[in-house]
């Protein structure tokens, strides 16, 4: 790495942009925003659907401001965003540890033309 690459990963930290606190905040986010759209997958939003995930997430993040995690939730559910970017993420800051085994990962790497229908579909609604 280059020392400008390294200054400004430095500086970075010291304005807090690579902060743990803000990633924590970022993961939080992205989570909830995949719960949300699970919530809204079947076009019925059930408060104990809501209830549970934000559950989760308040236990997995017990320092983040749970009520700004709230109001992101809500704001997740109304505007259903795209999903992509949000799960990027979470590939990225998740550890192997925190990731569970998807029952459909492997139908999905055999079948690559599956993988961009589903984005289709999360991108149609």
């Amino acid at each position: 790495m280059g020392k400008t690459a390294q200054i400004l990963q430095s500086l970075a930290r010291l304005i807090g942009r690579n902060s743990p606190a803000l990633s924590e905040l970022k993961t939080s986010r992205s989570l909830l925003t995949v719960f949300a759209s699970f919530i809204v997958a079947d076009k019925k939003i059930a408060a104990d659907e809501i209830a549970i995930s934000f559950d989760f997430v308040r236990n997995a993040f017990p320092d983040a401001n749970h009520a700004q995690l709230g109001d992101f939730l809500e704001q997740a559910i109304a505007d259903r965003p795209i999903l992509s970017p949000h799960l990027q993420l979470l590939k990225r800051s998740l550890t192997k540890e925190q990731k569970l085994p998807s029952p459909y990962s492997s139908l999905l790497s055999s079948r690559p033309n599956s993988q961009m229908r589903y984005q289709r579909i999360a991108s149609s609604r």
